[in-house]
């Protein structure tokens, strides 16, 4: 991943959880407070696309092609081994 994406998905990320605590310390005007909530609903989306992305895709991504790697291997096996024989 590029500098320029990790600098991105840090920038979300500290923009959520910055906004997330100045709901917490600076008033929010009546009339801000349905704005206020779709930004910080749009915010907590990409925050946890960017977290899913990093952490729970890279994961599942290697564990998908180790078993596709697997699958390949025991049809490589069968395609190879001779008639009566047992593939491993």
């Amino acid at each position: 991943m590029s500098r320029l994406g990790i600098a991105i998905g840090i920038g979300v990320v500290g923009g959520f959880l910055g906004a997330l605590l100045a709901l917490f310390i600076i008033p929010i005007p009546v009339e801000n407070k349905e704005l206020v909530t779709y930004m910080i609903g749009q915010l907590s989306g990409l925050a946890s696309g960017i977290v899913s992305y990093h952490y729970a895709s890279t994961a599942l991504g290697s564990k998908a092609t180790d078993n596709t790697g697997a699958a390949f291997r025991a049809i490589e096996a069968a395609v190879n081994a001779t008639p009566g024989e047992r593939a491993p």
